[in-house]
């Protein structure tokens, strides 16, 4: 137990002992590292006990020190790449470092980068190697270098190393079957000879070369190097489709050939020639130039085809070898053609001189063409579609497309040529509005596509270039020299005044003058100019159209409109005198505008005048249907009705009734004060008038009564007037039919005080009894009637300055002894239910 116990303390007390620090399993990925092929080496290692792990490189022209990388997932196993961009010798030092960095340990690694060099002195494409097919290549030449810390040359002492591939274009050279390579030791270059297949196709090649050593490759190319011709070589000299041969008919033709045989004349033999115009071979006779033997010369006789152009077509063969290419093609270098011809003069009989330059759209072909002193002009041209530029005096044009084909030759040749022209200068106005500037006719009996026209102007007589205009006539009369059709106004010209001229394009050309238009004139009436004016009231304009010196102008069309309200405008004509007159409605709003008045009438000039007005929104009311005068009785009422209009643009509020003229106590108006009333609007208005009977007995009256009734609120009033005549009451003539009982209808209790006259005592003693019992129920209502009517602000009941009213002649009524007076009170009654 004891021993057990002395081995536990031991355990307990005595420091573990570290392991050792040390570097393992170093790997190096490649140890020869060649350029070529790749730039990265490979390190890994295992550092035991390591913190860290750093590695340091040194070479040429590099001395770096970069920390190793810890391999995720693993307890010790460092990695590191490193590029190498020179070739030579290099040393890697690997070295850990424990936690405390006091301690470390390293291994030392070395490793080589090289890489392969080649270069072809021979040939270059400065310097091209020329073969001909099937013939044997001795001269290129090629340097091969092994570089490490320096170039070392490969020589024929690593022949067993050095191996060569040839390649022209894409196409490889087999070497080892048609060729070979060897070191030239005295001028230290490898020199590659072989021989060149047949199927290798005359033209010019890249020469490419892969140099390779000990399985590594290195490849260099020279573009261009080699160029590969046919043994048996011709070439068309004349004619070509520049220099080409034109014909009218049946002619003889000389076709120039050259020939050589690996690069020389031919001396021996002849060469076989076939020839062909077109798709029809023609036989030649041949002939070698005497003084340049590499010239061989064609002739035939050709006969005469339609017109247009011919290709034509050499082959030649040799010993029995064709030329290369097989056959010898030339387009279009024959050409059938026919006269364009024609005279140019103007409408005087004057020569105009012309230039005319033709130029084919398919083949560039052009020709130039230029008349005489007679003004004729032709030349031989090929049937085709042309861009046909002609120059004269007062314009140039370019035609685009021109079709030219026998027939449309020969119908322009019948009629003098395709091309009219004149440049009338007596002619100063057109149309009556238009001054001429310049005046030129162009005609053109040629479909074309479009034309463009450059035509040149004096400013001279100008007064304005930017009234500038161009005006164009479908249908010229040349020997007339006058518009058949009318002159119109042509829009898509582009003027350039700095250079004074004017470009247009056409597809219709005729007659075209650059003109400037005279301008309209406008004088409007004294009257119009800024003012106020009612909102929606009718303004009328007037005016009168002439130009530029006052000449009235008839038939010219007159808008007049609103700026900026699109919707509000009139129009009208100017009569003989150039006068007019329209109206517009105005705007129902208030504000400021500006009216424009434009003047217009082909092809004159605009003109346009403005001025201005201001609108206000009308507020009024009026009084319809309110009688001049009415008739009335004493004792009779009388209903006068009318009626009360917004006549104005605005609503109307709280609008208030008076009548001055008359006794409060003689009227009632109905009603009194009208809430609203929108623009438009009507109310009916009564007004009840009834004089009471005795009262002009009792108070002064008089015949005539002028009234007066007002309508007012807080914007406006309005009075309105009629003449009352007053009469007396009306007399009961003996035709008058007499009630002979009681009427219970118009006359109310009337006919029951009547009939009360000439009867008994009792009767009348009765009679008054029941009489009294109503009158003092009627009575009793009536003074209820009679306060509330008080209250009314229209029933004058109690305004009177005597303090009288209806009830007070009702009751002087009863007490009177005379019929009328009985009469009034029912009269009241009546009125009152």
């Amino acid at each position: 137990h004891v021993l057990i116990l002395m081995l536990f303390a031991f355990i307990l007390f005595v420091k573990p002992v570290s392991a050792e620090l040390s570097i393992t399993d170093v790997v190096m990925d490649p140890q020869v590292l060649w350029l070529d092929e790749s730039d990265t080496i490979h390190f890994s290692f295992v550092c035991n006990e390591c913190k860290r792990a750093e590695i340091r490189i040194t070479g040429p022209g590099t001395d770096m020190i970069d920390d190793a990388e810890l391999k995720a997932g693993t307890p010790n196993l460092y990695q590191y790449e490193y590029k190498v961009d020179r070739t030579g010798s290099y040393t890697a030092i690997i070295r850990g470092y424990d936690a405390n960095e006091t301690n470390s340990t390293n291994e030392t690694l070395s490793f080589s980068a090289f890489r392969l060099k080649a270069d072809i002195i021979s040939p270059s494409a400065i310097h091209p190697l020329l073969v001909y097919k099937g013939q044997k290549i001795e001269s290129i030449l090629v340097e091969f270098f092994l570089v490490g810390d320096d170039e070392q040359e490969l020589t024929g002492m690593d022949m067993r190393s050095v191996d060569f591939e040839l390649y022209l274009n894409e196409q490889k050279i087999d070497l080892n079957r048609r060729g070979r390579y060897d070191y030239d030791t005295e001028n230290g270059y490898w020199k590659i000879s072989f021989q060149m297949p047949d199927e290798i196709a005359p033209g010019v090649y890249d020469l490419t070369i892969k140099a390779k050593y000990s399985r590594r490759v290195v490849t260099v190319s020279r573009a261009d190097a080699i160029i590969v011709k046919p043994s048996l070589e011709a070439e068309i000299l004349y004619p070509t489709t520049n220099k080409f041969i034109s014909l009218q008919g049946t002619d003889k033709i000389t076709v120039k050939v050259r020939v050589s045989e690996k690069g020389k004349p031919i001396l021996l033999g002849e060469p076989v020639f076939r020839f062909y115009l077109g798709d029809e071979e023609i036989t030649p006779l041949v002939s070698q130039d005497p003084d340049d033997k590499f010239i061989w010369y064609l002739q035939m006789v050709v006969p005469g085809k339609e017109a247009g152009t011919k290709d034509i077509t050499v082959y030649v063969e040799y010993n029995g070898e064709t030329s290369y290419p097989t056959s010898l093609v030339e387009k279009d270098a024959v050409h059938f053609v026919i006269p364009f011809k024609g005279r140019i003069t103007d409408s005087t009989g004057t020569v105009r001189h012309i230039r005319i330059k033709m130029e084919n759209s398919d083949s560039s072909k052009y020709y130039f063409i230029e008349n005489g002193p007679d003004g004729k002009y032709s030349a031989n041209i090929i049937p085709g579609k042309y861009d046909m530029e002609i120059e004269l005096p007062e314009l140039t044009a370019i035609f685009r497309d021109v079709e030219i084909t026998e027939r449309n030759l020969r119908e322009t040749s019948i009629a003098g040529g395709p091309i009219n022209y004149d440049a009338p200068r007596n002619i100063n106005t057109i149309d009556g509005g238009i001054n001429v500037v310049k005046l030129v006719v162009l005609e053109f009996d040629l479909p074309f596509s479009v034309a463009e026209l450059t035509i040149p102007y004096s400013d001279t007589k100008l007064k304005n270039e930017e009234n500038l205009e161009v005006y164009w006539c479908k249908s010229w009369n040349f020997g007339k020299v006058s518009c058949s059709s009318g002159w119109e106004k042509v829009k898509n010209f582009v003027p350039n005044p700095r250079g004074n001229i004017v470009l247009l394009n056409t597809t219709h050309p005729s007659a075209f003058v650059i003109g400037e238009r005279k301008e309209l004139k406008i004088e409007l009436d004294r009257e119009l100019g800024y003012g106020q004016y009612r909102a929606g009231d009718k303004l009328i304009i007037k005016g009168q159209v002439s130009d530029e010196k006052g000449k009235a102008i008839e038939g010219a069309d007159i808008k007049v409109t609103i700026v900026g309200i699109e919707n509000i405008s009139s129009t009208a004509k100017t009569i003989i005198s150039g006068n007019f007159k329209t109206q517009i409605e105005l705007p129902l709003a208030k504000g400021i505008y500006n009216i424009s008045v434009k003047a217009s009438k082909f092809p004159y000039k605009d003109a346009v005048k403005y001025f201005t007005i201001e609108t206000e929104i009308k507020k009024e009311i009026t009084f319809l249907n309110v009688p001049d005068g009415e008739k009335i009785y004493v004792g009779e009422p009388k209903d006068i009705k009318f009626s009360l209009m917004n006549t104005g643009q605005t609503e109307l509020s709280d609008t208030r009734l008076f009548i001055s003229g008359l006794a409060t106590e003689w009227y009632q108006l109905l009603p009194v004060s009208v809430n609203y009333l929108g623009p438009g609007d009507m109310k009916e208005v009564e007004l009840k008038i009834l004089v009471p009977k005795g009262y002009c007995k009792k108070y002064e009256c008089k015949n005539y009564y002028p009234v007066t009734i007002q309508a007012k609120n807080k914007e406006i009033e309005k009075e309105a007037l009629m003449t009352i005549t007053l009469r007396k009451e009306r007399e009961i003539t003996e035709e008058e039919p007499q009630a002979s009982e009681p009427k219970e209808s118009a006359n109310g209790l009337e006919g029951l005080f009547t009939g009360i006259e000439g009867g008994d005592f009792e009767n009348t003693v009765m009679i008054g009894g029941i009489f009294m019992i109503i009158l003092l129920t009627a009575l009793s209502i009536k003074k209820k009637q009679t306060e509330k009517l008080g209250q009314h602000p229209g029933f004058g009941l109690r305004a009177h300055p005597k303090n009288q009213n209806l009830l007070f002649y009702m009751k002087e009524g009863m007490r009177a002894s005379h019929p009328h007076r009985r009469n009034f009170e029912n009269i009241f009654r009546r009125e009152r239910k």
